[in-house]
C-alpha cells in the first residue's frame, strides 16, 4: 500500500515485514530490509524437503497475489521441473479450502507446502480427511508462523517444517540474550513477530546512535547504505544494494526445538 510513496521517494521505509520482491529493487534507493525473501523461503523448504525425502511430487497452495514472489523460488529448487509441482492458488481473504483439498486428493502428492496465511493453513488441517495428510511431508512459509499454529500442530502430533527469518532462542547472539531478559521482566510469550519486532528496533537504535548530525530519513538510510562487515550483538550486517538488504538470515523450524539453518541467500541449505 506505501510503496508507490516510497518509489516516488516520498517515504522510506526500514525494516518491512514482508519478503515480497518489490522491496528489493535496486532501483528504489530508500528502502532497507533485513528480512528473508519470500523466494529465498520457498526455494529453502522445497530445497529442505526434496533433497531430505525426495517426493515424487510436490503441491503448494499459495495466495495467488504473491505467487510470483514465491513460485520462482518453489521451482528452482526442483531444477525448474514443471511436472513435480502442482500449483494451487487461492484468492486474498478466501475460507473455501475445500477446492484446495479436492486438487490434492486427485493429485496424489507425498508433499503439501502452504505458502499461505495462517487461517488458511488451519482451516485445510481442520477440514481434510486425516488420510489425507498421513505420511505427508508438511511445510509451509512464516505467514502462518503464529502462536497459535503452532500450538495446534503440537497439540494434534503434526510435523511440519516452518521457515522463519527469526533465529531461534537457542543462538549465542547477545542481541537474542537480550531479548529473552527482556522478555522475562514483562512477562510475555515470545512469538516470531516479538523477535522481528525486537530485532527491527534495536537495529534502528543502534543506527541512531551512529548518525553524526541530524538525524533524518535520509541520513539514517544512508548509514544502512555503509554497512560492511558489522557484527551488531552477534548479527552480521553486510548492505547490499541489488536486493536493498542488509542481512538475510533464515531457519526452518522442524519442531521439537530443532532448527535447520539456511546460508544467507537462495543456492541451499547448511
Amino acid at each position: 500500500a506505501y510503496l508507490d510513496m516510497v518509489e516516488t521517494g516520498s517515504l522510506y521505509a526500514f525494516f518491512p515485514s514482508t519478503g515480497s520482491n518489490a522491496s528489493r529493487n535496486i532501483t528504489i534507493e530508500n528502502i532497507i530490509n533485513w528480512r528473508a525473501s519470500y523466494e529465498n523461503e520457498a526455494f529453502a523448504l522445497v530445497n529442505y524437503i526434496n533433497t531430505t525425502y525426495h517426493p515424487e511430487k510436490f503441491a503448494i497452495i499459495y495466495q495467488q497475489d504473491i505467487g510470483s514472489d514465491l513460485m520462482p523460488g518453489a521451482l528452482k529448487a526442483l531444477d525448474n521441473n514443471e511436472q513435480k509441482l502442482i500449483k494451487i492458488p487461492y484468492e486474498r481473504s478466501t475460507l473455501d479450502v475445500a477446492p484446495m483439498i479436492d486438487a490434492i486428493e486427485k493429485s496424489q502428492v507425498s508433499a503439501i507446502g502452504f505458502f499461505s496465511t495462517m487461517p488458511i493453513a488451519l482451516e485445510f488441517l481442520r477440514k481434510a480427511p486425516k488420510n489425507l495428510i498421513l505420511n505427508k511431508h508438511l511445510f509451509g512459509i512464516s505467514f502462518i508462523a503464529e502462536d497459535l499454529f503452532f500450538k495446534t500442530i503440537t497439540q494434534q502430533g503434526i510435523q511440519f517444517a516452518v521457515t522463519q527469518p527469526t533465529p531461534p532462542h537457542s543462538i549465542d547472539w547477545k542481541l537474542i540474550q537480550e531479548y529473552r531478559e527482556l522478555l522475562a521482566t514483562i512477562n510475555e510469550e515470545s512469538t516470531p513477530f516479538t523477535i522481528e519486532g525486537f530485532i527491527s528496533a534495536s537495529l534502528m537504535v543502534e543506527i541512531l546512535k551512529k548518525i553524526d548530525g541530524e538525524i533524518t530519513a535520509e541520513s539514517i538510510n544512508n548509514a544502512l547504505e555503509k554497512f560492511k562487515n558489522y557484527n551488531y550483538n552477534g548479527m552480521e550486517l553486510n548492505f547490499d544494494p541489488n536486493n536493498r538488504s542488509i542481512t538475510q538470515y533464515l531457519w526452518i523450524n522442524l519442531g521439537q526445538d530443532r532448527w535447520l539453518t539456511i546460508q544467507n541467500n537462495k543456492n541451499g541449505a547448511k
